[in-house]
């Protein structure tokens, strides 16, 4: 395992700034994002709801892609597991803003994983470009969702700037690699 310190002074900064806009109004509306991606929790549930959608649906070239979108929405969501929590963390064993400093963690978070890189966000942006090629509509929402998800979490302490673009990099990488996929081996239409 590398224990490797890679703060600097750009992640310092706009931890330090995004940190000093806190206010109650920002918690109300930062904590439910951050905490709804806790276990990918939104997202698996995001899944299941397009199956669900898909048997509703009479049988027809909408109902595969409603199957193939909420399958390729849990296999973004386990590939960016598998890449960012099982691979990344554990070498790279950065220290999250609230360890190095206690000041940021006024919502009293806990975090048992390293910091680097952001496994919330990168599952949200893993998710986006399923979503984007099943209806841009609901891609655009997504996206939408992804990059507050990675701004709350800065805001509350448990990322470093870094971390958030590289799992928004790593999540996006794996949803375009996921709807490729899905083209090539099951729809051609999605």
């Amino acid at each position: 395992m590398l224990s490797v310190w890679l703060t600097n002074p750009v992640d310092w900064a706009i931890t330090q700034a995004v940190v000093a806009t806190r206010t109650g109004l920002g918690d109300a509306i930062f904590w439910p994002i951050t905490t709804s991606g806790n276990f990918a929790c939104i997202w698996i549930v995001l899944g299941a709801l397009l199956l669900g959608w898909a048997w509703v649906q009479s049988p027809s070239a909408a109902r595969r892609q409603s199957l193939a979108t909420g399958l390729g929405v849990w296999t973004a969501l386990g590939l960016s597991q598998l890449v960012v929590e099982v691979t990344i963390k554990p070498l790279v064993n950065r220290p999250r803003p609230i360890a190095v400093n206690p000041i940021w963690n006024h919502l009293d978070i806990t975090t048992v994983h390293s910091s680097f890189p952001s496994g919330h966000t990168g599952w949200a942006f893993a998710v986006v470009p399923v979503l984007w090629a099943w209806d841009p509509r609901a891609g655009k929402v997504g996206l939408v969702f992804a990059v507050l998800m990675g701004f709350s979490r800065i805001y509350v302490g448990a990322h470093w700037f870094t971390d958030v673009i590289v799992g928004a990099a790593i999540g996006t990488a794996l949803g375009i690699f996921v709807v490729w996929a899905i083209r090539r081996l099951f729809l051609s239409s999605l």
